[in-house]
């Protein structure tokens, strides 16, 4: 007669230590798309798999990145406006490729992190933040462009 109460495992319980945040799964793909427990839902866990909707949405933003970029370059050139991101205008004096090629970085590295940390609710609200936040200031480039007649002193906004 076999007891019910035996756990008859030879492995200890793989559930017990949190999935990590870089593994091998991470770069060549695994399974795991979603929690299947509940009681994992309400701990940090990470997946091996993602959507082509977070590729679209993380697509979508680093082209934002780089339209704000190329607008910015746009004003200062044609509008006479200023940069006021201090980090961003000391590059600018550098030259414009350290400038695009830093932002770039900054931005992609930005979206590798919220790509591993997709299921985060707090990474889920700060993406839809930036990508609000990124077509304000868009918005706010193109009105100046249109608006405002050549050689006029306004700030940028840009990150």
């Amino acid at each position: 007669m076999k007891s019910p109460n035996i756990n008859r495992r030879t492995v200890p319980d793989r559930r017990k230590k949190s999935t990590p945040l870089m593994s091998k799964y991470t770069f060549l793909g695994g399974r795991r798309k979603f929690t299947r427990r509940s009681d994992d839902r309400d701990r940090f866990y990470f997946m091996d798999r993602y959507s082509a909707k977070l590729f679209v949405v993380l697509l979508f933003l680093l082209v934002l990145s780089l339209l704000d970029a190329f607008f910015t370059l746009l004003l200062m050139q044609e509008r006479n406006v200023i940069e006021i991101n201090p980090f961003m205008a000391t590059l600018l004096q550098s030259g414009v490729t350290p400038f695009i090629v830093i932002k770039f970085m900054i931005t992609s590295i930005a979206l590798f992190v919220f790509c591993l940390c997709k299921n985060f609710v707090v990474t889920r609200v700060f993406l839809g933040l930036v990508i609000f936040v990124y077509l304000t200031v868009i918005l706010y480039e193109v009105l100046i462009m249109y608006t405002i007649p050549s050689g006029v002193f306004v700030l940028s906004f840009s990150r």
